[in-house]
């Protein structure tokens, strides 16, 4: 189970650019994830890529902050809202 806290910063009427930061990565989180986005409009999902990178200097097995921008989930969302407003 990931803690986590959905950053939003505004956007468009159809797509909005968030940001989803996670705290206490492991390096064993790497992979594809399948990322699901239910709203009043629908349910998105979306496949997502997670590279997990050692920063210089530090040494831990966790990274403690790490921030993923989704633009397939706002590509994925632009196109469910179309199927909705036919």
């Amino acid at each position: 189970m990931f803690h986590f806290t959905l950053l939003q910063d505004g956007g468009t009427e159809s797509c909005y650019r968030t940001t989803l930061r996670f705290e206490t990565i492991q390096w064993s989180h790497a992979g594809e994830w399948l990322l699901l986005v239910r709203s009043s409009a629908g349910i998105a999902d979306a496949s997502v890529l997670l590279n997990v990178t050692h920063a210089s200097g530090y040494s831990h097995a966790h990274i403690r902050s790490a921030s993923i921008t989704y633009l397939l989930l706002c590509l994925t969302l632009q196109a469910i809202l179309r199927e909705h407003r036919r």
